[in-house]
């Protein structure tokens, strides 16, 4: 083992995170989720994503300007082996029912249409595990966690998936500041770390934290 981690071996070691982690997105939550986990010691991220690095991602997401132009994974993958000294696994397309080889998939999209059709898919594999997906709007967050053979879970979480068009439309100018993008993935990284270190037989399945007040709220089971 490197010296890299020295500072967090009472916490979380390394050598426990050697879990396949896909993440589906790399704007916002996904850039700064990829990143944190890479700087964890996660060595075994694959990230699905079929956008473009554009001018407006410069401000919330980790990406630069050099970036502009290129998919994000790949860009991502850059980044981050400079940044963390990890080879991640990018794929610059949409993820559309793939096998995934992953114990712990991440969600990071932006749309509720996106989460339905990821979440119907992702809940008939066999291999997963864990299902983390996260969700902005503003200064606010919500993460969900789910454990993938709790079918109680599964209820709750699927109430949650209501149609967009039940949104209230937030203005473009509204819609990301990087520290609430940093604050999503730092919260998705403190739940793969507990995860990983067997710390979930009492998890929220809903966490909310929102940043204008300060105020997290979390949510167990019923």
């Amino acid at each position: 083992m490197n010296n890299y981690h020295t500072r967090q071996l009472g916490i979380v070691n390394p050598n426990l995170l050697n879990i396949s982690i896909t993440v589906i997105g790399a704007g916002g939550i996904g850039s700064w989720a990829t990143l944190a986990l890479a700087k964890m010691g996660c060595s075994r991220l694959t990230v699905w994503d079929g956008d473009k690095v554009a001018p407006e991602n410069i401000g919330s997401q980790l990406y630069g300007e050099k970036h502009i132009g290129r998919p994000k994974p790949e860009a991502l993958a850059s980044i981050i082996s400079d940044l963390a000294v990890i080879t991640i696994a990018p794929v610059n397309q949409v993820w559309n029912g793939q096998p995934l080889n992953s114990s712990i998939v991440i969600v990071a999209v932006d749309n509720m249409k996106t989460r339905k059709t990821i979440w119907n898919k992702i809940k008939l594999t066999q291999t997963v595990q864990w299902y983390i997906e996260a969700r902005m709007a503003q200064e606010l967050i919500r993460l969900y966690t789910i454990k993938m053979t709790d079918q109680e879970g599964h209820a709750l979480y699927e109430k949650t998936l209501y149609d967009d068009k039940k949104t209230d439309p937030i203005p473009c100018t509204e819609r990301a500041v990087v520290y609430n993008t940093l604050a999503c993935g730092s919260l998705i990284t403190r739940q793969v770390k507990d995860i990983a270190t067997d710390q979930m037989d009492s998890w929220p399945w809903e966490v909310i934290f929102d940043l204008s007040t300060l105020i997290i709220i979390e949510r167990g089971r019923p």
